[in-house]
């Protein structure tokens, strides 16, 4: 077994034959405004995210439930009902989770948030899926990442490792009391919490992952796409959209070992250079003990900035 293999299996954390944290690839994009102004765009997302998902998904969840359930025959049609039905609500949640149980974790999943009762709105789409999209080539995460954005007015987004845990599963206790250990080790790891990361993106990103998503506005304040690319240097990548701009950090993504001493130059290069756009209001979600630890979440937001 490789070295990446064993590493895989530490990350993947099971209690009575029930997985409760799994290591996977994702693509997360935030907007900053109200979701019915990016009607388009979520539902371009949501469509090629169903064509990963739609042979796998098992269990779904809405903000008005308590606990997972089974997907109905009509469960695909939610995000589509909601989105053009004249009846609007202050808070929409989607989860669509391919777990083995509807406690378990997923690693292909789809996650839709919409919060209208803040000011500004803000939402979020996140897309799960296994590592091995990548075994062969990087190529698929890259493309899929500049595609599931392509009719987005977003406002940033990250890509690459990270890990999916179930909020509402009864072995969401023992999730949490990872993450320290997986943030702290492996910090090219993005602890995805969507939930958390909203209150901060009106501010400015969240922190960068291999992958990096920023809209025009925050690519001018760094001084233009062109100036972006000389700041960052040889060996990122940065691809210009309509909409944008996606910076890839290296030839490939990395877990970052700090117990191997694996450096990550190219995060640290791009997060050195993106620091000044960092939101400075993310809420404290690492937890030491029991309790959110300020200290231990911004020491693992600001990772990269050195």
């Amino acid at each position: 077994m490789s070295r990446e293999a064993q590493l895989f299996e530490q990350l993947h954390f099971q209690e009575n034959g029930t997985d409760y944290l799994k290591l996977c690839l994702d693509v997360t994009v935030y907007w900053v405004g109200s979701v019915f102004d990016q009607v388009e765009g979520v539902l371009d997302f949501y469509g090629q995210s169903m064509e990963f998902l739609r042979d796998h998904i098992r269990f779904y969840v809405t903000e008005t439930m308590g606990d997972a359930e089974p997907v109905r025959d009509d469960t695909a049609e939610l995000l589509p009902f909601w989105l053009r039905t004249r009846h609007r609500r202050e808070i929409y949640i989607l989860r669509l989770e391919s777990a083995a149980n509807p406690h378990a974790s997923s690693d292909r999943s789809f996650e839709f948030r919409a919060l209208e009762f803040q000011s500004p709105p803000r939402g979020a789409l996140r897309l799960v899926l296994p590592p091995d999209l990548i075994s062969e080539s990087v190529s698929p995460l890259v493309e899929l990442a500049r595609k599931l954005v392509r009719k987005l007015s977003f406002s940033s987004g990250h890509g690459g490792y990270a890990i999916n845990w179930n909020k509402l599963g009864l072995l969401r206790t023992e999730a949490r009391s990872k993450i320290p250990f997986v943030a702290g080790r492996f910090p090219g790891i993005d602890l995805g919490d969507a939930s958390a990361a909203l209150y901060a993106i009106p501010n400015g990103i969240k922190r960068v992952n291999w992958l990096t998503l920023l809209n025009p506005e925050y690519c001018d304040r760094l001084g233009g796409i062109d100036v972006l690319r000389t700041a960052l240097g040889d060996g990122i990548r940065v691809y210009s959209m309509e909409n944008g701009a996606l910076i890839q950090a290296g030839p490939r993504p990395l877990l970052g070992d700090t117990n191997r001493q694996e450096a990550l130059p190219h995060y640290h290069r791009v997060g050195r250079v993106l620091s000044p756009l960092r939101s400075p209001s993310h809420p404290a979600f690492i937890r030491e003990g029991r309790v959110p630890s300020d200290d231990l979440t911004e020491q693992w937001l600001a990772w990269f900035d050195r």
